[in-house]
């Protein structure tokens, strides 16, 4: 209820006012209204709830019993101050007893809902990121600042960069495309996850192609650059080709793919028997079938040509032509 003020009657004597007894009668409840509330003391049994609920009247309400209905998550002993407007709407404040915590919610007269309690952030809480600088820029990689979301790819598109050596102490995801420089052999567009960190000699990075299989590694290692290595699974994405109009024999060409590739050959007719087909890699010169006899058509043997490595056919103990030229990449 409000509180019962004492009458002082009419000025200037005030004789028809409350009498002494009276006047104090008053005041005696109206002490007794606001220790009930638990403004001016302990709280009172009656203001003890199992329930939060419950606490919808004006002023202090006690839950410390620590079992109470719909308390505000991660408070167990609150003590909770509730304010109620003329028109029916309530809000309270719940403290915890034991820690400090707080949380706030209301109660919607309109359709007769609690809302959802609110607990209050604790500032010594929060962690350094609460009072870090956020990045200045997309490619900001100043130690302890709070990234944004699209800050070095994370969250959102890649973003563009032209040359993959720049990327040292920028760490993140980023597209590329065929004319970047120092982009892996082979990927003409893709995108590469970089891992370093700033003023670091040391840093690795993970190129992947967009339109294909392929995928590469290399290692930045006291400030240098080691060449890119081809990680795609062996042979995965790559098909049997027909060669011969642009391969000759006896020239040496380069596997550039920047992966394994395989090689097979057919020469023929042979012009005399002991004819045999030579496939030659890094100098080293693998025979393949032996003619018996002229007019017989001989294979290379088929073999791995490593990446890099250069490669030629050619017909050796008399003459044949070249038929076929077979790679698989």
């Amino acid at each position: 209820m409000t509180l019962d003020p004492v009458r002082l009657g009419t000025p200037p004597s005030g004789t028809d006012g409350d009498d002494a007894r009276t006047a104090f009668t008053r005041i005696n409840a109206n002490f007794a209204e606001l220790d009930n509330t638990g403004f001016t003391g302990h709280f009172p049994a009656t203001r003890e709830v199992s329930d939060c609920n419950h606490a919808s009247g004006p002023g202090w309400w006690s839950a410390l019993g620590g079992t109470a209905a719909n308390l505000p998550p991660g408070i167990t002993y609150p003590c909770i101050y509730t304010a109620v407007s003329a028109s029916g709407f309530v809000t309270q404040l719940a403290i915890e007893a034991v820690s400090g915590k707080s949380a706030t919610r209301a109660y919607n007269v309109n359709n007769a809902q609690w809302t959802a309690w609110i607990v209050h952030a604790n500032a010594a809480n929060l962690g350094t990121a609460a009072a870090a600088s956020l990045t200045a820029s997309a490619l900001d990689a100043t130690p302890g600042r709070v990234l944004k979301v699209g800050d070095h790819g994370i969250g959102a598109d890649a973003l563009s960069v032209a040359d993959l050596n720049a990327l040292v102490g920028k760490g993140g995801v980023y597209r590329f495309n065929n004319d970047a420089i120092n982009r892996p052999p082979g990927i003409t567009y893709g995108a590469v996850l970089h891992l370093g960190r700033a003023g670091a000699s040391e840093a690795i990075q993970v190129a992947y192609s967009v339109t294909g299989y392929e995928a590469a590694v290399r290692y930045l290692v006291g400030g240098v650059w080691r060449v890119w290595v081809n990680s795609t699974p062996a042979w995965l994405g790559q098909t049997w080709q027909n060669m011969t109009g642009a391969r000759a024999a006896g020239v040496a060409y380069t596997n550039d793919t920047g992966r394994p590739i395989q090689v097979s050959a057919l020469f023929g007719p042979a012009n005399a028997a002991n004819v045999t087909a030579v496939l030659t890699i890094n100098g080293l010169g693998l025979y393949g079938q032996y003619a018996g006899g002229a007019g017989v058509y001989v294979n290379t043997a088929t073999a791995v040509v490593p990446p890099g490595a250069s490669y030629s056919v050619s017909a050796a103990n008399g003459a044949a032509n070249l038929v076929h030229f077979f790679e698989l990449r």
